[in-house]
């Protein structure tokens, strides 16, 4: 929802900070301490340099933020115990089970008005991890805690990304077997679009997936590199979103609703 919760900071913050007060104090040995950070804490990349773990972080909604803020408290309350911090991009699996890449399919999919439209420079991209791959970074991850360092930082993620462009047309492409048009709009009408569908919404139900808040983040540059995680994890993707796009529109296709169903999403009436 990209609301303030209490939770961001009971859970996220104070539950990483009591966890680690507790390791401390524990006479056990702590071989590894491994927190699940998010692409989303670093500052987007201006250009198309690859973002790597000394670029600048810039959190910039509650949920990055709390993420950031946990980042800051392991560092202060983690004393001896070893720690390394994954900043993890989105993730997908070869049915989909992404929220940003399940909405914006099923927006393509039911040819709604908002699928025709990109507020912001399209040739901007996110990386995106696939859960094969994010399973086999966090097994070698283990396997290597006896040769990393006592404060360990990685970006994990695809280096091949997408553009929005890119995504949005190869999805229409292969839904509807042709060509989909993008049209680019000034995110302030983009704005006021995303406010009024979201107040005409009969019950919260119909509330849309698109608010008007996330119009300024719709354009954000998260090209990486891995060469860290290369280098001392000895680990890096071997799936693409580009590769397993088709998977995930082929499972739409074949199955809908339960498609549908499993993205938590309303079923269309012609599914």
């Amino acid at each position: 929802s990209g609301e303030p919760s209490p939770l961001y900071e009971e859970l996220t913050v104070k539950g990483s900070q009591r966890l680690l007060e507790q390791l401390r104090d524990t006479p056990a040995e702590v071989e590894q301490f491994i927190f699940s950070s998010s692409l989303l804490v670093m500052k987007p990349a201006e250009d198309d340099e690859p973002l790597t773990e000394q670029s600048p972080t810039q959190a910039e909604w509650d949920y990055p933020e709390s993420k950031l803020e946990a980042e800051q408290t392991i560092d202060q309350y983690a004393g001896d115990v070893p720690v390394v911090i994954l900043r993890i991009a989105g993730v997908y699996d070869d049915f989909g089970h992404s929220i940003p890449i399940g909405q914006q399919i099923a927006r393509i999919y039911e040819k709604q008005m908002e699928s025709y439209f990109f507020p912001g420079d399209k040739d901007s991209g996110q990386s995106f991890i696939h859960l094969d791959d994010l399973v086999s970074c966090l097994v070698q991850t283990i396997e290597k805690r006896g040769e990393l360092g006592r404060r360990e930082r990685f970006l994990i993620g695809e280096e091949d990304v997408m553009s929005y462009e890119e995504l949005q047309d190869s999805i229409g492409e292969l839904i509807h077997g042709e060509e989909w048009p993008t049209i680019r709009i000034p995110k302030a009408a983009a704005k006021v679009g995303a406010w009024a569908k979201d107040k005409m919404a009969q019950d919260d139900e119909g509330k849309p997936f698109i608010k008007p808040w996330m119009i300024d983040l719709a354009d954000q540059n998260y090209p990486i590199s891995v060469s860290r995680a290369k280098d001392r994890l000895g680990w890096r993707p071997k799936h693409t979103l580009r590769g397993t796009l088709p998977k995930i529109v082929a499972g739409l296709q074949s199955e809908p609703k339960k498609w549908y169903e499993e993205h938590n999403l309303p079923v269309p009436e012609n599914v």
